[in-house]
């Protein structure tokens, strides 16, 4: 289950394993020693998570006969409900913190995964998980410290509103979490909230998502803020879950395309009868990837579900997804209505393993995450056999290769056919764009051709105009012409009456004289 990926892991770390192996030396002398862990009442509340060492070292006071939920701050059965202290194997775990996960793995493959999946004990649970996750640094540890400090006066008032960053994490831990009424959680907030602001500031990629708080409070419980910062830097980074924060969310798309691959290959039946709902993952399964399954769990539970994420990474989430859905084959196909179905997905299949009858040393205290305003608080969960059944789903590497092979070629075609398809709205709003320019060219020719043929009626009707005046001056023309072809024969007509005349007269004048003269 965890081999493959602990020999990538083998020499990485082992600078800083000094410190670790020195914690669980203390609390292996003090564990077979018989010295007892103090309960949840005797924690003081502190601003820094204390570690599993440090609880440790106090004395034991009496309970008065008050049953403890496992997996609380107090360490008490927070690994597996049903194994006493007695049988834990000190020697294997020692041999994980000294040697090495990978090398244990090697040795002992079969031991170390039924020890995990079992439950790692709560005195050392803390150590262990950085050591599976190979997450000690002191140099992030101090870098920690600068980002948590950063914006904020250390002298100033605990309830001031701070930054805008600090406003956000503030209100989002006082709207999605109820852990509050407990003693011990109250002094868990301000690491909270100091983890939560400093991997903001130090991973500007992913930010502040909300619901973070689900994912840093089981590492809280288990080790002080500076270790679970590393860790969740680790968390992060190394086993991907930066990948389901980040822009698109391509680590969640993965994830959930690998679960419906494995619900279709593993119960057929459920995933077609979902599938012809248009019932996706997404619509229910989203928070189980990005919380962790923190949002609904009690504590031990969620423990319990760490310890494997840190041994074998997040296809453990993959496992404890379909075991739900195995749990739940019957009743999910009994129902046909979509919003029905959604809704006992959402909130009706964890259900399943709830244990109506629980025993004095199973009963848990719910309400460290999500909502307390329900029943949930009352809620005690079967979680060895919701372990052990998830232990048993078949899941290998090279399946989930294949599933993310799969799921890279249709992401890869996808955006293939969505660059074509911008490519083509691109190449149509061009076009749209010479189209339109080509029809305002068209308008404007058509309104210049307008122009025209209005021209041309004006300028046919002027030619008209002006052919009726041409045929009349033409008229004009040949009748002057004939006035003056008969112009000169006039003229000599009436130049011969007048000199008739003249001669006439002249005549007259003339017989007249000489009568006279004789006379």
């Amino acid at each position: 289950m965890m081999l493959g990926r602990l020999d990538e892991e083998e020499n990485t770390g082992s600078a800083h394993g000094t410190s670790l192996k020195d914690r669980f030396k203390q609390v292996r002398m003090r564990e077979e020693a018989g010295v007892s862990l103090p309960t949840i009442d005797d924690v003081p509340p502190t601003p820094i998570a204390p570690s599993v060492a440090s609880i440790a070292s106090n004395e034991s006071t009496d309970t008065g006969g008050k049953i403890l939920a496992p997996g609380t701050v107090s360490g008490v059965s927070a690994g597996p409900s049903a194994m006493t202290e007695a049988e834990v194997d000190w020697d294997l775990w020692q041999n994980v913190v000294y040697e090495g996960p990978a090398a244990v793995a090697r040795s002992s493959a079969d031991d170390l995964n039924r020890a995990i999946a079992t439950g790692i004990p709560s005195a050392i649970r803390g150590v262990v998980w950085q050591v599976l996750a190979q997450s000690k640094n002191d140099e992030l540890e101090s870098v920690y410290k600068e980002l948590v400090a950063r914006g904020t006066e250390k002298q100033k008032d605990r309830n001031s509103n701070g930054t805008s960053l600090e406003k956000v994490i503030r209100r989002d831990m006082g709207a999605r979490t109820s852990y509050s009424k407990y003693a011990a959680a109250a002094g868990l907030q301000e690491g909270l909230f100091g983890v939560c602001k400093a991997y903001a500031l130090y991973d500007e990629g992913v930010g502040y998502a909300q619901g973070m708080n689900f994912l840093v409070m089981p590492l809280l419980f288990n080790m002080p803020e500076e270790e679970a910062f590393t860790l969740l830097v680790r968390l992060m980074n190394h086993y991907n879950l930066r990948d389901l924060f980040i822009q698109d969310m391509p680590g969640l798309h993965l994830r959930l395309y690998q679960f419906e691959r494995l619900l279709e290959d593993l119960e057929p039946a459920l995933y077609c009868h979902l599938r012809r709902r248009n019932i996706s993952p997404h619509l229910y399964a989203t928070q189980w990837f990005l919380t962790l399954f923190a949002y609904r769990f009690p504590l031990q539970l969620v423990l319990r579900i760490y310890d494997l994420i840190f041994s074998e990474g997040l296809s453990a989430i993959l496992r404890f997804g379909i075991v739900l859905m195995r749990k739940n084959v019957t009743s999910l196909l009994a129902i046909s209505d979509m919003q029905q179905l959604t809704t006992f997905l959402k909130d009706k299949v964890f259900d399943v393993y709830i244990d109506k009858d629980p025993s004095a040393g199973s009963i848990l205290e719910n309400g460290f995450f999500g909502s307390s305003s329900s029943n949930l608080d009352k809620e005690v969960y079967r979680a060895d056999q919701l372990v052990r059944d998830a232990c048993e789903v078949k899941l290998t590497p090279e399946l989930l290769k294949t599933y993310t092979t799969e799921w890279e070629e249709k992401t890869r075609t996808e955006k293939e056919r969505e660059t074509e398809l911008e490519t083509l709205r691109t190449t149509s709003t061009s076009l749209a764009i010479k189209l339109r320019k080509l029809e305002e060219r068209l308008e404007a020719a058509d309104g210049e051709q307008a122009t025209m043929a209005t021209e041309l009626v004006h300028t046919k009707v002027e030619n008209e105009e002006l052919k009726d005046e041409n045929e009349s001056l033409k008229g004009q023309v040949k009748e002057l012409r004939i006035v003056i072809e008969k112009q000169p024969e006039d003229i000599e007509k009436a130049w011969k009456l007048e000199r008739d005349d003249l001669m006439k007269r002249n005549q007259k004048s003339t017989t007249k004289t000489s009568g006279l003269s004789r006379s």
